[in-house]
Formats: structure tokens, sequence, C-alpha cells
């Protein structure tokens, strides 16, 4: 697991203070709920933008650490000063003292742009009218140009995409499993499936691109007509471990398409998410009891319990 060591610190202080439980509800959920409720709209005001940071950073670094997610609170982190004003690093420059100024980019305040569009009364001053060379200067505009009206309806487009694309599941039906979508287009980002569980293990799609790329290996040593079948396990949250694919499918004739739901899915077993308190006090009870267990809970398909107890029967009298 990679440390951060302010991250790390940060935990163990959470760690002397409450329990792994309160530190999920109060802190994972309970912070982390009401920080991309209200986190952004913080960050947009000047009198709450220095709590909003602290916390922000605070919670991303502690998510470097819980959470095996990647890059995420690290990109996270480094978009963060998006929200300052935009001179904040000449701010922070011209701290520096003066020997060293000329080592760093320019300290100077910002200049007029014409990207930007000012008020008439900001640009000529009456009391600037008849200023000489004022007029030999370009001016900044005053009202909306082509280009910023371009700008906007880009701009504007854009966001629209993004609000969208986390409600597109009912279009891409073909690479929605247990997450309910695409991971990277979806607000369900959340949802964990155990331990080092493989990207390809875990989505239709990638099952089934993993199954063609075999099949076409093979093809290379002279094996043909090749079959391909996948009895993969998994929980997610931490349920009951369950198949998360049909293991009598066959993956590489299997059909695939973005636009409907993969037939080879099952489906999760919500109905037994209740158990997952249960399978908390039943692991404090073994671990504190004197020997140490290893302990995995099961579910599976009524029709692969009666599937099995036939092969059982089938076997004991053969």
């Amino acid at each position: 697991m990679h440390m951060f060591p302010y991250g790390t610190i940060l935990y163990l202080g959470h760690k002397l203070l409450l329990s792994d439980e309160q530190i999920d509800f109060f802190i994972v959920h309970l912070c982390g709920w009401a920080l991309d409720m209200f986190g952004g709209f913080l960050l947009f005001f000047d009198k709450t933008r220095p709590y909003a940071t602290f916390f922000v950073v605070q919670f991303h670094l502690m998510n470097s650490q819980m959470f095996h997610i990647g890059m995420f609170p690290y990109t996270m982190l480094a978009s963060t000063p998006m929200f300052f004003y935009a001179d904040w690093p000449k701010y922070l420059l011209r701290k520096l003292p003066p020997f060293l100024h000329s080592f760093v980019p320019m300290v100077t305040e910002p200049q007029p742009s014409v990207h930007c569009i000012y008020n008439k009364e900001d640009i000529k001053p009456e009391n600037d009218k008849d200023k000489p060379g004022t007029q030999s200067k370009m001016k900044p505009p005053t009202s909306a140009s082509r280009y910023h009206k371009i700008s906007t309806i880009i701009t504007v487009l854009y966001i629209a995409e993004q609000c969208f694309l986390p409600y597109s599941h009912f279009i891409t039906q073909g690479y929605n499993n247990w997450t309910q979508g695409l991971y990277g287009y979806s607000w369900d980002m959340m949802a964990f499936i155990g331990k080092g569980a493989s990207r390809w293990a875990s989505h239709a799609d990638m099952l089934k691109q993993h199954a063609t790329c075999l099949a076409d290996r093979l093809k290379n040593y002279d094996i043909n007509n090749v079959e391909i079948y996948f009895d993969i396990w998994k929980s997610v949250n931490k349920r009951f471990q369950q198949r998360m694919f049909d293991p009598r499918v066959d993956i590489v004739t299997a059909p695939w398409s973005p636009f409907e739901k993969s037939s080879y899915v099952m489906p999760l077993l919500v109905d037994l998410s209740d158990w997952r308190k249960k399978f908390v006090e039943i692991k404090k009870e073994l671990r504190n009891s004197s020997k140490e267990y290893e302990v995995v809970f099961i579910a599976d398909f009524p029709e692969w319990i009666k599937w099995i107890k036939m092969n059982i029967i089938e076997d004991h009298f053969n």
C-alpha cells in the first residue's frame, strides 16, 4: 500500500479517537456525503473557501490511504486550486525575497485581456477621457463578441454532457454491471469489489474482450473452435461472495452490444445485504477467540445449488 506521510498521520490521529466502524460511518460516509454535496459551493465563496479547502484536502488525503482508487485523490488535490483567484501563484511569489524575483515568473498584476469582458467604467474612467496616448492602445472588449458567444456555447454543451453522462445507463447498457455504469462516467465509482480485483474480471465488456483475445491467440497454435467459460466470484461492498458471470455461457460466442444488457451477467444478491452487520459480529467473535480463522461468506443462486446437489448425487452413485 502506498503511503503518504501526512495522510498516514491524519488517519492514525482519527484511529486514536474513533473505532474503524465510527471512522467508516462519520468520516467516510457522513463527511464524504457533506463534502460531495456542499464542498464545491463552499469553495466558490471567499469567506468559506479557506475552511472548505482545509476539509477537502484532509478528505482526499484520507481517501488516498483508506481506499485503492489510484490517482483519484491526488487528482482532486491538484485541481482544488482551480477555485482560487487566478493570481494566487503570483500572490505567493510576491512573498518571496526580492532577490529571487528574477528567477520566478512575472509577479506583476494581470493586464486586461481581449478574451474577457469589462465594464466601461473600469476601462475608461471619466477622469481619463482626455489622457494622452489612451487612443493608441487596443481597448479590451466591453460587450460580447462572436468569440465569446461561441466559447459560451461550447462551455455550456460540455457542462451539459458531463451532467448527462452519469445518467446515461439506459443507453450504455452493455457496460452496466454491479456498479451500474461506465467507470469514470458514473457517480457510483465508490463500489468496491474485493481486494486486488482485476478490472477485466469485473466488467462484462472487458471479459468479452479478454475471451476473444485468448481465442485469437490460441488460433496461432492451431487450436480452433475454442470455448471459454469463466466462474468468477466477487464481493461488492462487503456483501456475500457470489458468482458474477454465468459459467455455463461460452463468452467467446456470447453476444455483446453497448446498447443491450449482457445476458451472462448474474444479478447482485441485494436481498442479502442486511447480512453485512452479521458478518461484522461473526468476525469479531472469531477474532476474539484463541484460534486464527480465515472467514469467507458465500451465497449462490438456487438453480446452482440444485445443480451442485444433483452432481454430488450422480457422482456418489457412479
